[in-house]
């Protein structure tokens, strides 16, 4: 009886671990989701923001691979982290395409003055990639912060 009575405690004892580690990992994503949207919002270099979604999507693997947490929490945080990094490429792109643009721009101005029409054409044609661009990133930040907002419910969901 004394050893049914332990192994019940143990099984007790491993399901309550089990379920802190769960919570631990699901909060650490939902720390770096935060991060990752606070920083956006105040303004962050390229670099930080690389490095906080390549540690989200470190996280959101582990969760995915050890199973831990529920469907609603890991397809909330994983939707997150897609349009964060959606956006985040679209970012790249503009920039990409802000430094086309200026070089166009230069060869406008200070190159072959037969090209210039064509340069012009090319600087008016990088302004409007970068105008769309920089209109849809706008949207792709909302996405990713409104599964967010999903993952935050889901996780208060199942907690009650």
């Amino acid at each position: 009886m004394k050893q049914i009575y332990r192994i019940t405690v143990l099984v007790l004892a491993m399901a309550v671990s089990f379920s802190s580690i769960a919570k631990c990992e699901e909060e650490e994503v939902l720390q770096t989701l935060n991060a990752i949207k606070t920083h956006v919002e105040t303004g962050v270099s390229p670099e930080t923001l690389a490095r906080l979604l390549d540690d989200a999507k470190a996280q959101i693997d582990i969760l995915e691979q050890d199973d831990i947490g529920d469907d609603c929490f890991r397809k909330a945080v994983t939707n997150c982290y897609y349009w964060y990094n959606l956006a985040r490429r679209s970012r790249e792109t503009m920039v990409a395409n802000q430094v086309q643009r200026d070089k166009y721009d230069r060869e406008a101005i200070f190159g072959d003055v037969d090209m210039r029409p064509t340069y012009e054409k090319m600087v008016a044609n990088y302004e409007q990639l970068i105008r769309h661009v920089h209109e849809a990133l706008q949207s792709k930040w909302e996405y990713g912060n409104a599964a967010l907002q999903v993952a935050h419910e889901c996780l208060e969901a199942k907690d009650k």
